[in-house]
């Protein structure tokens, strides 16, 4: 149409009309394009505050998590401390030795952390949620990535440091009777029959094996550690949550 106009405009040589045509096609151009824009701005930014709230359910799942780990530790730790402690008297008593028995169970397993992070590497590495986001939140959800790599990188190591004693080779231990047992991990309801390490003979032999006391120390060293680093996660969840409720995302 406006094509046509312009043609016979041109051929009448009515110059001023097709000026004004010119200017009609060129604000139409303009306007379609700023429509555009405007609706590719918000969809980007419908994708950004969406990504954020995943983050969120992200974090909130991860607190989980870590209360796990937290648990797991908590219920563990003191009974591997009894044992390392009852070793030290050296006593043959049927209490003492129920103690290292008990701590034994546990040196042969290890815990660490576990949390999903997909959300988060979305938000620090995608250019166009990378756009949207304030200096303030792209150096906050820069040091969330950088501070988790860290304490999964430690929790790795805290796990497998004890595991390289490797208990199951200590001369004065052996596997035990197979018994029942009933625990928790990530939240499962575990039960299975195993056979626990025991002592062979006497506390008072047993306490002499630099091995043993070695494989109990560093079971209590690296596993004791997993609380400073689900302590260290929960404060860089809180600063993160904490930017998003003020609003400062964008």
């Amino acid at each position: 149409m406006i094509l046509r106009r312009v043609i016979e405009h041109v051929k009448t040589q009515n110059w001023t009309a097709v000026a004004l045509d010119f200017v009609i096609v060129v604000v139409g151009v303009f306007i379609g394009i700023q429509v555009a824009n405007w609706n590719d701005a918000r969809g980007e930014r419908r994708a950004y505050l969406n990504a954020l709230d995943r983050l969120r359910g992200e974090i909130n799942a991860n607190y989980e998590m870590l209360d796990w780990a937290d648990a797991d530790v908590s219920a563990e730790l003191p009974v591997v401390r009894a044992a390392y402690d009852a070793l030290e008297t050296c006593s043959d008593d049927p209490e003492t030795r129920a103690k290292v028995n008990a701590g034994l169970k546990l040196i042969s397993g290890a815990n660490s952390i576990r949390v999903r992070k997909s959300e988060l590497s979305e938000l620090t590495t995608s250019a166009q949620l990378l756009a949207q986001q304030t200096s303030e939140m792209r150096r906050r959800l820069s040091d969330l990535q950088f501070n988790t790599e860290l304490v999964l990188n430690a929790a790795s190591g805290f796990e497998d440091y004890p595991r390289q004693t490797r208990p199951e080779r200590i001369a004065v231990l052996r596997p035990g009777p197979r018994v029942q047992q009933d625990s928790t991990y990530l939240g499962l309801e575990i039960s299975d029959d195993r056979r626990p390490l025991e002592l062979i003979g006497p506390v008072s032999e047993a306490c002499q094996n630099a091995d043993l006391i070695a494989a109990l120390w560093a079971w209590d060293r690296y596993q004791g550690n997993l609380f400073f680093l689900t302590q260290k996660m929960r404060q860089e969840y809180q600063l993160t949550l904490d930017l998003l409720n003020q609003g400062i995302s964008g």
